[in-house]
């Protein structure tokens, strides 16, 4: 990442989970899960990269354009999720889109949030662009992100930017697409 790399988000939640098709562990507490095979060792032999084979099949559900948007609001909401669709399934989010701002520092977060009917959260996840993004000039940035499957249907499935300093920025040339998990 200090070299300038646009490397995704780790996803922690569930670990070690196979809605991936690289998986990071140390083999002396983890195995594993069915269909990941080794393709990296650390020398120590207590990190081992492994990639599923085959690899993940996605059925992809959404795949649109988002307006241009300039400005400081706190939050940004990006096409809605639906939360009966989230019962028995995983899904994948991803935003693809260009972000410029004055800031040298700019606050920005992707956020996943779903809660039941109560009010409790079932899955909130909050991650900071500026780990992946160390210049706001224009540049792309990707990120994909995994929503976990429910065995109950939520009241509310949703996913933003949230802008907690409230920084001025722009987004251009922004797509959101959202893909199930078929494997």
């Amino acid at each position: 990442m200090r070299r300038g790399a646009t490397l995704n988000f780790m996803d922690v939640n569930g670990f070690p989970q196979p809605t991936c098709d690289l998986l990071l562990l140390d083999p002396g507490y983890f195995e594993p899960p069915l269909g990941f095979m080794p393709v990296a060792e650390a020398s120590h032999g207590r990190a081992t990269l492994y990639e599923r084979v085959p690899p993940l099949r996605l059925a992809p559900v959404l795949d649109t354009a988002l307006a241009s948007f300039e400005g400081d609001s706190e939050y940004h909401e990006l096409p809605a999720l639906l939360p009966d669709s989230l019962v028995g399934s995983e899904w994948l989010l991803e935003l693809d889109a260009r972000f410029t701002s004055a800031h040298d520092l700019m606050r920005l977060r992707i956020v996943i949030e779903v809660k039941d009917a109560e009010g409790g959260t079932m899955h909130y996840e909050a991650n900071d662009f500026e780990r992946l993004q160390t210049s706001w000039q224009g540049d792309r940035l990707r990120v994909l992100r995994r929503i976990p499957r429910f065995s109950a249907p939520p009241a509310r499935a949703v996913a933003y930017l949230w802008n907690p300093w409230r920084q001025a920025y722009r987004m251009e040339d922004a797509r959101v697409r959202l893909s199930r998990v078929v494997q």
